[in-house]
């Protein structure tokens, strides 16, 4: 039973010392019935006071969870309405101190994010952000093809040692695979190629007919 923001956990001790909960109505009756045997019986209609508080704590965590998760978005959302550039990052960044070490974040959370990194071309952040969901356990990157076009994209746009084969390891078999395939990920990948080519100065033939054939 629920008043306010509080649960009521009726219970008893049993003439063992064990201690059940069970619902209100049971109490009374229970108690005058009680047998130095009676707790035997007691399974079916009445539940260990510790499991019972685990079960709360569940109820508990599962709601403030969500809560939590919606709050960022919204919180994410807004941002990208009130602020552009730099105080648009300096927003973000703000909301990244309060999930880097939460494990809440779930995939809306994570690509409006990332759409909000793309639209200032923070792709430091979009990078180092996917980066520290490759860390987290119930993260699972190769599910989440949005999550990894995101990734690639900023890779190649960041453009460090190593960045833009990063990004090709990561689109190949991703437009080489069986299902169907966005065709955004192709122009991707042909634009990864071509700028490589222009990188070098139009020397990087290889390149350049790897970008053609996409």
């Amino acid at each position: 039973m629920c008043t306010g923001n509080y649960t009521f956990v009726p219970y008893m001790v049993t003439p063992h010392n064990k201690v059940y909960c069970c619902d209100s109505s049971f109490m009374k009756g229970l108690t005058e019935l009680m047998q130095p045997n009676f707790e035997l019986l007691l399974g079916p209609i009445c539940l260990p006071l510790v499991d019972r508080f685990v079960q709360l704590l569940k109820v508990a965590q599962a709601s403030s969870s969500q809560y939590f998760r919606e709050s960022i978005l919204n919180d994410i959302r807004k941002a990208r309405n009130l602020f552009t550039g730099k105080e648009l990052a300096a927003e973000l960044a703000r909301i990244r101190q309060r999930v880097d070490n939460i494990e809440v974040l779930t995939a809306d959370i994570v690509i409006n994010l990332l759409l909000s990194y793309r639209d200032i071309q923070d792709y430091d952040s979009i990078v180092k952000l996917v980066e520290t969901l490759e860390k987290l356990p119930t993260f699972d990157l190769a599910s989440h093809h949005h999550v990894k076009f995101h990734y690639a994209f900023a890779l190649n746009r960041r453009n460090l040692p190593g960045d833009r084969a990063k990004a090709l390891d990561i689109m190949i078999p991703m437009v080489q695979s069986e299902g169907q395939v966005a065709s955004d990920m192709y122009c991707l990948v042909g634009r990864i190629y071509k700028d490589m080519f222009l990188d070098s100065n139009f020397t990087d033939t290889e390149s350049r007919d790897h970008g053609a054939s996409w």
